[in-house]
This record gives structure tokens, C-alpha cells and sequence, in this order.
């Protein structure tokens, strides 16, 4: 079941990323996590959802794909142009009750986009839960709210923010996120692990959790190429 949805605003997050803020014609009911399935014409395309505001305007992030049948058309539209949106779906969410002293966020590109509602609901609540996020690109110009997630590690304490670069040398940390991890994490019970981003980045830090000890209850992924 889609219904009407109207374009409120476009911005522009990287060369290649824009973030939509969008106004459904009824009451969207989501929490943290989840995600909406975009209908343009026959295609269908998934988007996580990155905020959601008491005026019932909502957030996703879309990365340009030249050959896609979905993100070139909507790089295309305005404001106030309409389109067509599911309900919020997904099981990619926090626990109804948080026990563990710590989350960590893994993710590299767009995967940020359900990590940021989360982080924010989060901290919202003024929760005492440590929260770290790991977040992975090639270039600096490719991290996505970086001004945000830095002043939101400046705000709380427990938020530690840690933007990771393959592709170029710069003042923070090089490399891949897998190592950031390896360094920081021990097996305990007190930490669980949410995973996002490219395939090839899942499945290797579905390996090294598993290698590293750490039961299935406490790692969850959501992956996309």
C-alpha cells in the first residue's frame, strides 16, 4: 500500500548524496531503524529513514547511481513535486529495553542514515548508554553530517564519533573501520554491535564479531550495494 507524499525540501550532503525531507498526507508511524519503500513508477527502492520530526516531515538520504532506475529521477525533483511512499518497515531497530553499557554503530556511506535517528533518539533521552560510531568512507568530502555528528560528541559525553578514511590522508583516523573495532573491543556482554553499509563491509565484520567471540544476539546487519 503507497500513499502521496510531497517533496518539503532537497539538500545537498556530498557530490554525490542529497538528503529529502518529505511530508507524507497521513501520520507515518516509524521508529528509529526503520526504512520506506519509494515507488517511482514501476521501480521500488528502500530507503532507511534518518529523522522524523513532530510535524510529521521525515529524512532520507539518497546516493546517485547513474545507472539506477530510481536515484537519477529523484535527483530530478523539486520541492513541492509529489511521490509515492510505504509504511515504515523493518526490524533493524534498538531493543525496547536497552541492558548493555554500550552500542556500537559500524557503517560505511548512506548505511548512516538509520545510525543517525538512532544516535540522536538516543541521546534525546539523555540514555547513559556509551555510544560509539564508526563510520567509514574514501573521501572526506564523502562523510555525510560530519559537523553534526562532531558537535553531537562536543554535547555528550558517552557519543564518541570516529570517521574513517581509505582513499586519503587527513588529520583523523586512515583506513578501514574493521581495525577500529579490533583495537577497541574485547568479549564482553556489555556491548552490542549494529552494522550497515556496503556488503563486502558486513560480511567482514560478520566474520571478525564472530571470530572475536561474540554471540549472534549481539550483532544485527542491514547491508546494500
Amino acid at each position: 500500500m503507497f500513499t502521496e507524499a510531497n517533496i518539503i525540501s532537497i539538500k545537498s550532503l556530498s557530490p554525490r548524496v542529497k538528503e529529502f525531507t518529505i511530508q507524507p498526507n497521513s501520520i507515518l508511524q516509524a521508529i528509529p531503524g526503520q526504512f520506506i519503500i519509494l515507488q517511482w513508477g514501476k521501480n521500488q527502492r528502500s530507503y532507511s529513514i534518518s529523522g522524523l520530526n513532530d510535524s510529521n516531515q521525515f529524512q532520507i538520504i539518497v546516493a546517485l547511481n547513474e545507472n539506477g532506475v530510481v536515484s537519477p529521477q529523484l535527483f530530478d525533483l523539486k520541492p513541492n513535486d509529489l511521490i509515492y511512499i510505504s509504511e515504515a518497515k523493518g526490524e533493524f531497530v534498538l531493543p525496547s529495553l536497552i541492558t548493555v553499557t554500550e552500542i556500537c554503530f559500524i557503517c560505511t556511506g548512506t548505511g548512516v542514515a538509520p545510525f543517525k535517528w538512532m544516535i540522536e533518539s538516543l541521546l534525546e533521552k539523555d540514555s547513559k548508554t556509551k555510544l560509539t560510531l564508526i563510520f567509514g568512507n574514501r573521501l572526506q568530502e564523502d562523510i555525510l553530517y560530519l559537523d553534526s555528528f562532531n558537535q553531537l560528541q562536543k554535547k555528550h559525553s558517552q557519543f564518541k564519533f570516529i570517521p574513517v578514511l581509505s582513499q586519503q590522508n587527513w588529520t583523523g583516523t586512515t583506513g578501514y573501520v574493521h581495525k577500529q573495532y579490533l583495537n577497541k573491543y574485547t568479549i564482553n556482554d556489555s556491548v552490542i554491535f549494529y552494522i550497515c553499509g556496503w556488503q563486502a563491509m558486513c560480511s567482514d565484520a560478520r566474520r571478525n564479531l564472530k571470530e572475536m567471540g561474540f554471540n549472534r544476539k549481539q550483532y544485527k546487519f542491514e547491508q546494500y550495494d
